[in-house]
């Protein structure tokens, strides 16, 4: 016969590992607050109240206006200075603007003297 012996109870089964328990409700992880709808989702940089300001005065100096861009340049300057920032272009158009002024203003004394010192002759 077979050299084995034979059992007479049923065939055994392989073991089968038991499963790990699984508590019926696991606790819900801590979620994030929902951001509010006002807020921006990104940061935005702070905004130079007299950059436009500057930009007017630079382009109004360059265009030969000068009366206009000093004055633009000036209280683009102010309004920077009360934020606390510096207005580069504002600084520029007061320069260039100044300059034009004094330019403008010497042109007019030479013209002026030139038309009444000018025609000194005499028609005696």
């Amino acid at each position: 016969m077979d050299s084995q012996p034979q059992n007479d109870a049923a065939p055994q089964q392989p073991e089968q590992q038991a499963a790990p328990e699984v508590p019926a409700e696991q606790p819900a992880a801590p979620q994030a607050a929902p951001m509010p709808a006002t807020q921006p989702a990104v940061a935005t940089a702070a905004v130079n109240p007299g950059q436009g300001l500057g930009i007017g005065s630079l382009v109004c100096s360059l265009l030969g206006i000068s009366l206009v861009g000093l004055i633009l340049g000036i209280i683009g300057m102010k309004k920077s200075k009360e934020a606390g920032m510096s207005n580069g272009m504002a600084l520029a158009g007061i320069i260039i603007s100044s300059i034009g002024l004094v330019l403008g203003l010497l042109w007019f004394v030479l013209v002026v003297a030139v038309g009444v010192f000018g025609n000194s002759s005499s028609s005696y």
